[in-house]
């Protein structure tokens, strides 16, 4: 592979303005080399000749800063910057492109074993229905052709690679000798954003119904609304896949945007003690596309700054006495989201399996999985989300970015004493980590029932800790 980056700068100075001026090109090729493939029980051996520009990508995109000294004192400084760059490829993109990558290795079927012997009583290579086994779900499991194909525009061109823009303005403000506050703005947008499309299935493939939630007074309102935006494929279209990787903006305008905003201070004090500080807030705003399905459920999704604020202090100082110093870390952070999609990953999702006879219900048949085998005792996930390369949304309880977890507070301590030994050094040290005993609650469990929000870590006991550390 060629994976090439050209880097240009210059810096420009007019009176109190600096500007870097920079741009950079980008230049990635990718190959598949010539391989064989060993047959396996249920796939024939096959030949790949060497395939070439998988991918073929060009991109120029700027690296622009700017710093003013506002009164010429040096003292109020604006800061801006603005760059376009692109997502690293590696030798993983040629891989994912790789034919023995992209063909169905696996697939499911349903199995009834009526008799209780534990042993699937059907022919597993017949993919159809027969005896205990049901049709698996993809037809094209084991054939030679691709499963899934990448479009000319998504593995060649110019500017077509995934990409994202930052921006950041500062304020930074001395207030005296020793103490300087800076307030920032920064925004990261993204872009070229693909998705998958089964050129075999349309929206109108697709059967739609609604769910009663369970009844859990964990559930927002107790539970027992109802969730719609809820599809089962049609039974002549269930196993139909090709797939085409294409980009999003064919099927809807695809968003990923992060806005933040920090606010931070330092300063000295008294005989060598500094303090720093500051809070810091932000939001993931995500607006997504579905290349099959109808509609997306919560598919619009954008928090609130006030859901991500922080606040984070530090603190270091000389003891007057012994050579002693103390230091001290104080954070008050967001408490961990249920439910809720931050930076583009779910958190916690809350996962209900609801049972076919529950589907069909709504549905008025079976779902297409269970086709061929009775009783049917498939299930579908209420919490799909889905992610990256597809889209942001999906299938949830309740609405995202609405439930959290209890704030975490946590102080941490470290007493320090340096003695010098002629040329050596050597320092002690006690520290107390989560000196306020907090038992915030970092992780729950997810699945409704009886266990659903149950914590299975929780922040770290007061721990106390004594070190040292030797300088030669």
């Amino acid at each position: 592979k060629m994976d090439l980056g050209l880097y240009a700068q210059d810096q420009w100075t007019l009176k109190r303005l600096t500007l870097n001026l920079g741009v950079r090109f980008d230049y990635f090729n990718g190959y598949v080399p010539a391989q064989r493939r060993p047959a396996g029980r249920f796939v024939q051996a096959f030949d790949i000749a060497r395939i070439n520009n998988v991918p073929n990508l060009k991109d120029l995109g700027p690296r622009l800063g700017m710093a003013y000294d506002v009164f010429g004192d040096g003292k109020t400084a604006v800061k801006a910057t603005l760059g376009r760059y692109v997502a690293s490829l590696g030798g993983n993109t040629p891989f994912l492109l790789n034919p023995t990558q992209s063909i169905v290795q696996s697939t499911t079927r349903l199995w009834n074993d009526g008799n209780r012997n534990f042993v699937p009583d059907c022919d597993l290579n017949n993919f159809t229905p027969n005896g205990e086994c049901g049709a698996i779900d993809n037809s094209r499991f084991g054939a030679i052709v691709p499963n899934t194909r990448y479009s000319d525009e998504v593995l060649s061109g110019f500017q077509n690679r995934l990409y994202n823009w930052q921006t950041s303005v500062a304020v930074e403000q001395q207030l005296r000798p020793g103490m300087a506050v800076n307030v920032g703005f920064f925004r990261t947008s993204f872009g070229n954003f693909t998705v998958i499309d089964n050129q075999l299935v349309t929206p109108s493939d697709y059967d739609s119904y609604c769910l009663t939630a369970p009844t859990d007074a964990r559930l927002p309102g107790g539970g027992g609304y109802r969730i719609c935006d809820l599809y089962d494929i049609k039974p002549a279209k269930f196993g139909q896949v090709d797939n085409l990787v294409v980009f999003a903006d064919r099927f809807g305008d695809r968003k990923e945007v992060y806005s933040g905003i920090d606010a931070t201070f330092t300063s000295r004090f008294a005989k060598g003690g500094t303090v720093t500080g500051g809070m810091s807030t932000g939001k993931t705003s995500n607006r997504c596309v579905s290349a099959d399905l109808p509609t997306v459920q919560f598919c619009e999704n954008d928090p609130s700054f006030s859901q991500f604020l922080q606040f984070k202090v530090a603190a270091v100082y000389p003891l007057p006495w012994y050579g002693v110093q103390v230091a001290a870390n104080l954070q008050n952070l967001k408490g961990i989201p249920i439910g809720t999609i931050s930076s583009g990953t779910l958190v916690s999702p809350p996962t209900w399996a609801a049972p076919n006879s529950a589907v069909a219900a709504a549905l008025g048949r079976d779902m297409a999985a269970c086709r061929g085998i009775t009783p049917c005792t498939a299930t579908t996930a209420v919490n799909t989300v889905f992610v990256g390369a597809s889209f942001v949304g999906g299938t949830q309880l309740f609405e995202p970015n609405q439930e959290f977890e209890k704030r975490l507070n946590q102080l941490d301590v470290r007493l320090s004493k340096v003695f010098k030994l002629g040329r050596t050094r050597l320092q002690g040290q006690f520290d107390i980590y989560n000196m306020l005993n907090a038992n915030t609650i970092l992780v729950v469990n997810t699945r409704l029932g009886p266990s659903y929000l149950q914590p299975s870590n929780v922040l770290g006991a007061r721990l106390f800790k004594l070190g040292a550390q030797f300088d030669f």
